[in-house]
């Protein structure tokens, strides 16, 4: 079983579900008051503490996703509520963790890396370019390195399981540690970056002599 979890955690982004295009996170951060980013380095004339308040609503949405569909896999003949312990397929859980490193990276201007001159308008080119940054955000939240083996012997001690399945509300609780991990973690990057990032574009944009 933890060969299996550790395989969902290595190849659950190949699938069309858990993908998210910076420019559907950019939309987002529109409505919430933002509304001129295009590029990952547009984040960086942000105070981080701004984008970690929108960072976490992202977290708090996907929360409250996790507990709707636990809501609905409930026992047989009914849904029961997340206090009543439904059961929640383990894939939808690390998929839940794969939309938040990605969110919250974009968020931050850290995925994919500010550095970049354009970001590809096709999903799917985008994401083979993106793939190997999540997984090793997702990685530093389960604080271990993106080798199937580490991850081994830290997703037994981390994730409860009955058979494929976890407990929802195991589940919901851990993904705000967890999405609280992304947000940390990427706020330090975030601002460890952002001096290489301002002079990289002024740079770039300086007329030559």
């Amino acid at each position: 079983m933890v060969e299996k979890i550790s395989s969902v955690v290595l190849y659950i982004g190949i699938l069309p579900y858990a993908k998210i295009h910076p420019y559907e996170t950019y939309a987002q951060l529109s409505l919430l008051g933002i509304h001129d980013i295009k590029h990952p380095k547009d984040l960086y004339k942000y105070d981080p503490s701004l984008l970690s308040k929108f960072a976490k609503t992202f977290i708090a949405k996907e929360r409250i996703k996790l507990a709707g569909i636990a809501f609905g896999t409930g026992l047989p003949g009914g849904a029961v509520s997340i206090t009543g312990g439904a059961l929640l397929d383990m894939e939808e859980y690390v998929r839940r963790i794969f939309i938040l490193a990605q969110k919250v990276g974009h968020t931050f201007g850290v995925i994919p890396i500010p550095f970049v001159k354009y970001i590809p308008d096709s999903i799917e080119d985008y994401f083979d370019s993106v793939h190997e940054e999540i997984l090793k955000n997702v990685a530093k939240v389960l604080e271990k390195e993106v080798t199937k083996k580490s991850i081994s012997r830290t997703v037994g001690r981390i994730i409860p399981m009955v058979g494929g399945a976890i407990n929802a509300t195991f589940a919901y609780f851990a993904l705000k540690k967890i999405g609280d991990n992304l947000v940390k973690n990427m706020m330090k990057e975030h601002t460890e970056v952002k001096p290489n990032v301002i002079y990289y574009w002024e740079d770039e944009h300086r007329p030559a002599h």
